[in-house]
């Protein structure tokens, strides 16, 4: 869900792009209105894009989908390079929210719940930081592609780095051939998700 509100930021840069390229308001509303359009195209094809591909690949998808758009946006010289890439990103938002659900209850089951509260604070957050980054950058007399385009590419780091690696975590215990006193730290990459002292380490 952070992934989607940076493309669907796009308002709150709207004016300086209507500035920099004399928009017209028909063009102008064109950026806004993609997600939309990409909303009812995935009501008709989603469900069989999904059968198709799985979410796991169609969640790749979007998240590249919205990055290529957003860069596309940030990036454009003329506004038919950024309408094309708020389309773009649109349509990889658009298929986002289609997956989330059952991305969610794959990976929660019973508790998906809680976890769709938990889940719908970031956007908030993400979109409140947003528009203060750009903010405070345009009142400097900087430009908002690079604060937009950051944050993006924070959120897609941040999402590629979900992969468990663990590396140089060292705690080596005792050592022995008996297996019921051997202590030694086992090789190899571990996912943490909590850490619980319980006892003093033999050794």
């Amino acid at each position: 869900f952070l992934l989607l509100v940076s493309g669907l930021s796009v308002g709150v840069v709207l004016p300086e792009l209507r500035d920099e390229f004399g928009l017209s308001g028909t063009v102008a509303a064109a950026h806004v209105s993609t997600f939309g359009f990409g909303l009812i195209l995935m009501a008709f094809a989603g469900v069989a894009l999904v059968r198709r591909f799985g979410r796991q690949r169609m969640f790749w998808c979007a998240a590249g989908s919205i990055s290529v758009g957003v860069t596309m946006l940030c990036a454009g010289p003329a506004w038919p390079v950024t309408l094309a890439g708020c389309v773009i990103a649109g349509l990889g938002c658009a298929t986002l929210v289609q997956l989330m659900p059952g991305l969610v209850a794959d990976g929660f089951a019973e508790h998906r719940g809680a976890a769709f509260a938990r889940i719908n604070a970031w956007p908030g957050l993400a979109g409140v930081a947003y528009a203060l980054a750009v903010g405070a950058v345009l009142s400097f007399g900087g430009s908002w592609r690079w604060p937009f385009f950051g944050l993006m590419l924070s959120t897609l780091v941040a999402l590629v780095g979900e992969r468990p690696v663990c590396a140089t975590l060292v705690s080596r215990g005792k050592e022995t051939s008996d297996l019921t006193t051997d202590h030694r730290s086992p090789s190899g990459e571990s996912h943490l998700r909590a850490n619980h002292i319980t006892t003093t380490m033999a050794g």
